[in-house]
C-alpha cells in the first residue's frame, strides 16, 4: 500500500514539474495584452523587405503559419471570408519554413498563395527570428497589434471560440 500511494505522490509531483516548466501552451504564443510587439525585418515571397514598423498607424494582425499545417489553412481561409475587407487592417502571414528552403518549396508556397487569392503580404521567416521573438510553440497562432505597436490579443486560434475574440478586438480596435 505504501509503495502504491508513493508511486502516486512522485507522478503528481512529475506532472506538476513539467507543468511548472512548459511554456504556456495554452496561448502558444509567450505575448501577451500590453506587450509591446517586437519589431521584425522579413522578406516577402517575391524578396521584397518587410517590417512590422511599415505598419505602425494601422491595426495589424499577424498570423503565424506554415504551408504543412492543416489547421493554418483554415485560419487563412477564416481571414479571407471575415477579415479581409475590414477597413484600416493590415494582415500578415509569417510563414515558417527552414532556412534551407528550396526554390521547389518556394515555388510551392508561391502558387498556392495565387491559387487561394491571398492578397495580403506572406513573409518568410526563414531564420525564424519572429517566431523566437514571439515564442511561438503552436502554429497557427496570431497576434493583434494596435496603432501603436502594442499588442492587444496574443494566442493561437484554432479553437472556434477565438474567432469571436478576433473579430471583436479588430472591431474595437478600428472603431479607434
Amino acid at each position: 500500500m505504501r509503495l502504491k500511494m508513493r508511486a502516486v505522490v512522485l507522478s503528481i509531483v512529475a506532472v506538476l514539474l513539467v507543468f511548472s516548466f512548459a511554456p504556456n501552451s495554452s496561448f502558444a504564443i509567450c505575448m501577451k495584452k500590453g506587450d509591446v510587439a517586437p519589431e521584425f525585418v522579413l522578406s516577402d515571397i517575391d524578396g521584397n523587405i518587410v517590417k512590422l514598423s511599415d505598419y505602425r498607424g494601422k491595426v495589424v494582425l499577424l498570423t503565424f503559419w506554415a504551408t504543412w499545417c492543416a489547421k493554418c489553412w483554415e485560419e487563412i481561409d477564416f481571414i479571407q471570408t471575415s477579415l479581409e475587407k475590414t477597413e484600416d487592417l493590415a494582415i500578415i502571414l509569417i510563414n515558417m519554413e527552414t532556412r534551407s528552403l528550396s526554390e521547389a518549396h518556394l515555388k510551392k508556397i508561391k502558387t498556392t498563395v495565387r491559387e487561394l487569392d491571398i492578397k495580403f503580404p506572406v513573409l518568410l521567416d526563414l531564420k525564424l527570428k519572429a517566431y523566437k521573438d514571439y515564442c511561438i510553440s503552436s502554429l497557427p497562432s496570431t497576434a493583434i497589434v494596435d496603432r501603436e505597436g502594442i499588442i492587444q490579443f496574443a494566442g493561437p486560434h484554432f479553437y472556434k471560440a477565438y474567432r469571436e475574440k478576433i473579430n471583436n478586438v479588430i472591431k474595437e480596435l478600428s472603431a479607434k
